[in-house]
């Protein structure tokens, strides 16, 4: 289990590491959907940035 924010989520696989952005996990979501976090360097997992810009495009942010 990883902590994107204030809410725990299931690891389904672990994705490996890359210099520039940390270490990468696959995790379900909420609604069972497979989703990519990122942990930065500094310890905090938050949603992959492709992630976070494709949900701003789609709901017309």
């Amino acid at each position: 289990m990883i902590t994107i924010g204030s809410k725990k989520y299931k690891v389904v696989e672990d994705l490996g590491f890359n210099h520039d952005l940390g270490k990468y996990a696959k995790v379900l979501d909420v609604n069972g959907k497979e989703r990519v976090a990122t942990k930065s360097p500094g310890g905090i997992w938050e949603w992959h940035k492709v992630e976070v810009r494709r949900r701003s495009f789609v709901k017309g942010q």
